[in-house]
């Protein structure tokens, strides 16, 4: 699932109400889930439904339409895979964990995106107004994740456990100081020798 941001924003700020957008981009939804609500005084037409209807992407599979964690959850599944004791090839894991790192070094420069969008109405006589409430997908959540799985499936590994140690060490080094906490729990984590799964 993607959303048409500005699409939805022009809409709110033309009719003066705010839109909640209830999933995140890239979330699972089945029919008659709510997606979008509207809060404002006027009564939807069916040409404001349709407006806000196009807005929304959904499909069948994930995409990498807005959707940083579908990126790095094939990087992770491709380690996973390559960790598996079927397949027992390290060096793709690792190549994975690489690639995982150049990913997650430059998210751990940025700031969250703001779940606020407002309009950009100001004047001298007026501020702008927050017409979209969204619910994007966290940084730190995305690193933690991707860190802990690979991690769990490198137990018996001698390559992956250490290039994962390294990749925590150089995040910390590059994070700004918000993520810290995460990357602090995730060198603990990477810290310790996993056991081998299955």
């Amino acid at each position: 699932m993607w959303f048409n941001y500005q699409r939805v924003l022009d809409w709110a700020a033309n009719n003066e109400a705010v839109v909640t957008i209830d999933r995140s981009v890239g979330e699972y939804v089945v029919a008659g889930q709510d997606i979008l609500r509207v809060w404002w005084d006027g009564e939807l037409s069916e040409e404001d439904r349709s407006l806000l209807i196009d807005a929304v992407g959904v499909r069948m599979e994930r995409t990498m339409t807005q959707d940083v964690g579908f990126g790095l959850r094939q990087l992770v599944d491709i380690a996973d895979r390559a960790l598996s004791p079927g397949t027992n090839d390290p060096t793709t894991a690792v190549q994975a964990v690489h690639e995982l790192h150049r990913v997650l070094r430059y998210l751990v420069t940025c700031s969250d995106p703001s779940p606020y969008i407002a309009d950009d109405d100001a004047t001298v006589d007026r501020e702008s107004s927050v017409r979209v409430v969204h619910r994007p997908q966290e940084i730190a959540t995305l690193v933690e994740e991707s860190i802990a799985e690979v991690h769990h499936y490198s137990g018996g590994s001698a390559q992956v456990p250490e290039a994962l140690r390294a990749m925590v060490d150089d995040l910390l080094v590059a994070g700004v100081e918000k993520y810290r906490p995460t990357l602090e729990r995730c060198r603990e984590l990477v810290a310790v020798e996993p056991e081998p799964v299955g």
